[in-house]
Protein backbone atom coordinates (compact mmCIF):
# COMPACT_ATOMS: atom_id res chain seq x y z
CA UNK A 1 0.00 0.00 0.00
CA UNK A 2 2.84 2.40 0.87
CA UNK A 3 4.52 1.64 -2.45
CA UNK A 4 1.28 2.38 -4.32
CA UNK A 5 0.83 5.67 -2.50
CA UNK A 6 4.43 6.65 -3.30
CA UNK A 7 3.81 5.81 -6.98
CA UNK A 8 0.64 7.91 -6.96
CA UNK A 9 2.52 10.87 -5.50
CA UNK A 10 5.28 10.51 -8.11
CA UNK A 11 2.76 10.19 -10.93
CA UNK A 12 0.85 13.21 -9.62
CA UNK A 13 4.04 15.26 -9.46
CA UNK A 14 4.95 14.20 -12.99
CA UNK A 15 1.50 15.15 -14.36
CA UNK A 16 1.56 18.51 -12.59
CA UNK A 17 5.09 19.13 -13.79
CA UNK A 18 4.13 18.27 -17.36
CA UNK A 19 1.15 20.62 -17.20
CA UNK A 20 3.32 23.41 -15.87
CA UNK A 21 5.93 22.78 -18.54
CA UNK A 22 3.40 22.94 -21.37
CA UNK A 23 1.79 26.01 -19.82
CA UNK A 24 5.19 27.75 -19.93
CA UNK A 25 5.11 27.53 -23.74
CA UNK A 26 2.23 30.04 -23.83
CA UNK A 27 2.95 33.64 -22.93
CA UNK A 28 -0.15 35.60 -21.93
CA UNK A 29 -0.08 39.35 -22.50
CA UNK A 30 -2.56 42.20 -22.71
CA UNK A 31 -2.46 44.49 -25.73
CA UNK A 32 -3.62 47.88 -24.54
CA UNK A 33 -5.16 50.27 -27.05
CA UNK A 34 -7.90 52.83 -27.50
CA UNK A 35 -11.23 51.76 -29.00
CA UNK A 36 -13.97 54.34 -29.44
CA UNK A 37 -12.10 56.68 -27.13
CA UNK A 38 -11.91 54.14 -24.30
CA UNK A 39 -8.95 52.01 -23.24
CA UNK A 40 -9.28 48.27 -23.75
CA UNK A 41 -6.88 45.42 -23.02
CA UNK A 42 -7.02 42.65 -25.58
CA UNK A 43 -5.94 39.23 -24.29
CA UNK A 44 -3.17 37.76 -26.44
CA UNK A 45 -1.59 34.32 -26.15
CA UNK A 46 1.78 33.79 -27.80
CA UNK A 47 2.33 30.08 -28.33
CA UNK A 48 6.11 29.58 -28.53
CA UNK A 49 7.63 26.69 -30.46
CA UNK A 50 10.19 24.46 -28.81
CA UNK A 51 13.11 25.57 -30.94
CA UNK A 52 16.69 26.67 -30.40
CA UNK A 53 16.42 29.61 -32.82
CA UNK A 54 17.09 32.99 -31.25
CA UNK A 55 14.33 34.63 -33.28
CA UNK A 56 11.42 32.76 -34.79
CA UNK A 57 8.86 33.60 -37.46
CA UNK A 58 5.33 34.25 -36.26
CA UNK A 59 1.79 33.87 -37.50
CA UNK A 60 -1.05 36.01 -36.14
CA UNK A 61 -4.23 33.94 -35.94
CA UNK A 62 -7.42 36.01 -36.28
CA UNK A 63 -10.51 34.29 -34.90
CA UNK A 64 -13.89 34.09 -36.54
CA UNK A 65 -17.42 34.97 -35.47
CA UNK A 66 -17.42 32.24 -32.83
CA UNK A 67 -14.43 33.71 -30.99
CA UNK A 68 -11.23 31.83 -30.14
CA UNK A 69 -11.94 28.11 -30.39
CA UNK A 70 -9.76 25.20 -29.32
CA UNK A 71 -10.69 23.11 -32.34
CA UNK A 72 -9.67 25.79 -34.83
CA UNK A 73 -7.46 28.69 -33.70
CA UNK A 74 -5.65 26.76 -30.98
CA UNK A 75 -5.27 23.68 -33.20
CA UNK A 76 -3.58 25.89 -35.80
CA UNK A 77 -1.37 27.39 -33.07
CA UNK A 78 -0.15 23.90 -32.15
CA UNK A 79 0.54 23.06 -35.79
CA UNK A 80 2.48 26.30 -36.35
CA UNK A 81 4.53 25.50 -33.24
CA UNK A 82 5.37 22.07 -34.67
CA UNK A 83 6.75 23.93 -37.72
CA UNK A 84 8.94 26.14 -35.51
CA UNK A 85 6.68 29.18 -35.82
CA UNK A 86 5.28 31.27 -32.95
CA UNK A 87 1.49 31.50 -33.06
CA UNK A 88 -0.13 34.69 -31.78
CA UNK A 89 -3.82 34.41 -30.89
CA UNK A 90 -5.75 37.54 -29.90
CA UNK A 91 -9.31 37.72 -28.56
CA UNK A 92 -11.09 40.79 -29.98
CA UNK A 93 -14.45 39.91 -28.39
CA UNK A 94 -14.04 39.36 -24.64
CA UNK A 95 -12.83 42.89 -23.70
CA UNK A 96 -15.85 44.28 -25.54
CA UNK A 97 -18.25 42.01 -23.63
CA UNK A 98 -19.04 39.89 -26.70
CA UNK A 99 -18.89 36.09 -26.89
CA UNK A 100 -19.73 35.63 -30.56
CA UNK A 101 -20.93 37.69 -33.49
CA UNK A 102 -22.63 34.94 -35.48
CA UNK A 103 -26.07 36.55 -35.15
CA UNK A 104 -24.93 40.20 -35.14
CA UNK A 105 -21.74 41.01 -37.02
CA UNK A 106 -22.00 44.65 -35.93
CA UNK A 107 -21.39 43.83 -32.23
CA UNK A 108 -17.66 43.86 -33.10
CA UNK A 109 -17.12 45.43 -36.49
CA UNK A 110 -14.58 44.47 -39.13
CA UNK A 111 -12.99 47.90 -38.67
CA UNK A 112 -12.47 47.22 -34.95
CA UNK A 113 -10.89 43.85 -35.67
CA UNK A 114 -8.65 45.38 -38.36
CA UNK A 115 -7.47 48.03 -35.88
CA UNK A 116 -6.85 45.32 -33.26
CA UNK A 117 -4.84 43.27 -35.75
CA UNK A 118 -2.73 46.23 -36.90
CA UNK A 119 -1.95 47.10 -33.26
CA UNK A 120 -1.03 43.46 -32.62
CA UNK A 121 1.17 43.31 -35.72
CA UNK A 122 3.11 46.34 -34.49
CA UNK A 123 3.55 44.81 -31.03
CA UNK A 124 4.62 41.42 -32.41
CA UNK A 125 7.16 43.08 -34.73
CA UNK A 126 8.83 44.65 -31.67
CA UNK A 127 9.05 41.40 -29.70
CA UNK A 128 12.78 40.51 -29.44
CA UNK A 129 12.03 36.77 -29.78
CA UNK A 130 10.26 37.22 -33.13
CA UNK A 131 11.86 37.77 -36.53
CA UNK A 132 10.01 40.92 -37.65
CA UNK A 133 10.74 40.15 -41.32
CA UNK A 134 8.81 36.87 -41.09
CA UNK A 135 5.34 37.63 -39.71
CA UNK A 136 2.21 36.34 -41.39
CA UNK A 137 -1.49 36.31 -40.59
CA UNK A 138 -4.27 33.83 -41.08
CA UNK A 139 -7.94 34.39 -40.33
CA UNK A 140 -11.03 32.26 -40.19
CA UNK A 141 -14.62 33.21 -41.02
CA UNK A 142 -14.96 36.86 -39.92
CA UNK A 143 -11.20 36.98 -39.33
CA UNK A 144 -10.49 35.85 -42.90
CA UNK A 145 -12.22 38.94 -44.27
CA UNK A 146 -9.63 41.13 -42.57
CA UNK A 147 -6.82 40.27 -44.97
CA UNK A 148 -8.50 42.09 -47.85
CA UNK A 149 -9.48 45.02 -45.60
CA UNK A 150 -5.93 45.22 -44.22
CA UNK A 151 -4.60 46.14 -47.66
CA UNK A 152 -7.19 48.94 -47.89
CA UNK A 153 -6.23 50.23 -44.45
CA UNK A 154 -2.59 50.59 -45.55
CA UNK A 155 -3.34 52.76 -48.59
Amino acid sequence: MLLSLRHLVLIGAFVLGASAASAQDVEKIKLKRQAHGKPIALPVDIHWPKTAAARVPAFIIIHGSGGVRAQRELAYARRFNELGVAAVVMDSFTPRGVERTVNDQRSVTDAEMVADTIALLRAVAHNPRIDATRIGAIGFSKGAALSSKRRCADT
